[in-house]
């Protein structure tokens, strides 16, 4: 609690045993205690503040990858298929781009949905060709059924830049094997 004096107030403390340094009359008082505990309040309050900035990082960090690989990634996954079936529907990019000039949100809703399908099919066939191999045959792909495996602590532990890296990496992957599959459907018809 600060007291504050003025010259004007009528009683004078007893400024010996208080523990208070005796101010001038126009300035209010200086606890002595706040004096001798600045330093250890400093580093309590920067440790403090450390550690609520490493908690905010961590939150947009996970909110930047989850945005990523559930929103953006099958975002791009759908428009790259749309992309590379155009010749099988017989259809062209402008009348994609008015597909999207009109109703914007319901075609992005469409190739979201359409890319998240199809990273889902692709998880499900990875799943199948793991029960009919051997234990370990695939180690450079993650098992999903893994009980062991908890994605949000990695995201959280592991390097931005690596998470940015494994992104991108999947999307190339599932780029050129869309393109390669939908080429292939389409030399078959």
């Amino acid at each position: 609690m600060w007291l504050h004096l003025s010259a004007t107030q009528h009683a004078a403390p007893n400024w010996q045993n208080s523990g208070w340094l005796r101010p001038r009359p126009d300035e209010g008082l200086i606890p002595v205690s706040l004096l001798a505990y600045t330093p250890q309040v400093l580093r309590s309050t920067g440790r403090w503040l450390l550690a609520a900035a490493s908690t905010v990082s961590k939150g947009v960090k996970l909110t930047l990858l989850l945005t990523l690989e559930l929103g953006m990634f099958p975002l791009a996954a759908g428009l790259w298929l749309d992309i590379c079936a155009l010749p099988l529907t017989s259809t062209s990019i402008e009348q994609r781009s008015e597909l999207f000039a009109k109703t914007p949100f319901m075609a992005g809703f469409m190739h979201w949905a359409l890319g998240l399908g199809f990273l889902l099919g692709f998880t499900f066939m990875v799943c199948v060709v793991r029960e009919v191999l051997r234990p370990g045959a695939l180690p450079f792909l993650k098992d999903p059924t893994n009980p062991e495996r908890n994605p949000i602590r990695e995201m959280l532990q592991e390097p931005l830049l690596r998470q940015l890296g494994r992104v991108l990496q999947s999307w190339v992957v599932h780029a050129g094997k869309s393109a390669v599959g939908l080429e292939n459907v389409g030399v078959c018809l």
